[in-house]
């Protein structure tokens, strides 16, 4: 449930922050910032499923530091 309502709110953010308006009040899409959203839920996708391709290989107390540490990181970017 956690990792549905991450995924909403980063998806959320790409919808209604990726946008800037400049000083005449026009909207301007914030590429950047579109793209490292993106990044972010296509990682947390992998975190949140079972090890696969390389991870696979990994053991699992390196596959759960890697988890971790990736919900941990967008955590703080988010919020």
């Amino acid at each position: 449930m956690k990792l549905l309502s991450k995924t909403i709110v980063v998806l959320l953010l790409i919808t209604s922050c990726g946008k800037q308006q400049d000083e005449k009040g026009v909207s301007k899409f914030n590429e950047d910032l579109a793209d490292e959203l993106h990044k972010m839920a296509v990682i947390d996708q992998v975190a949140a499923y079972i090890p696969q391709g390389i991870y696979k290989e990994w053991p699992t107390e390196k596959w759960e530091k890697f988890k971790d540490s990736v919900f941990k990181a967008h955590e703080k970017k988010s919020g």
